[in-house]
């Protein structure tokens, strides 16, 4: 059981990974309005968030863990704290950054002009 959920996880990743790179060489060279930019990048996400459901899926279904696939919590056991507080406060303003440029390209056309 195992074996056929990681060659049908693998076959899923090689189809995801190969479609989209037939995708970008298709587009090679053309340029792309804006509103079908947009609809791409949302179709990314989508998709993405798609793949990582049917990770979470495989991983309820099966006996494998999340620990078997790389989810763990952060260990900081060796580290100084004063390392480890400075690591959690760049980590917090980058996600706020990045929340903040998603919003901001969401909510605002000049915004989304600007970064053109």
């Amino acid at each position: 059981m195992n074996f056929i959920l990681l060659m049908l996880a693998i076959l899923y990743l090689f189809c995801t990974a190969f479609s989209g790179y037939c995708a970008i060489k298709k587009l090679d060279n053309f340029p792309i309005p804006e509103a079908q930019r947009i609809h791409r990048y949302r179709f990314s996400l989508g998709w993405n968030l798609c793949s990582l459901l049917f990770v979470f899926i495989i991983v309820w279904i099966s006996p494998i863990t999340l620990l078997d696939i790389g989810f763990r919590p952060p260990v900081f056991s060796g580290a100084h704290p004063i390392l480890y507080r400075a690591v959690l406060i760049v980590c917090g303003l980058l996600t706020a950054l990045f929340l903040y440029q998603i919003l901001a390209f969401l909510a605002s056309p000049s915004y989304r002009k600007s970064t053109a």
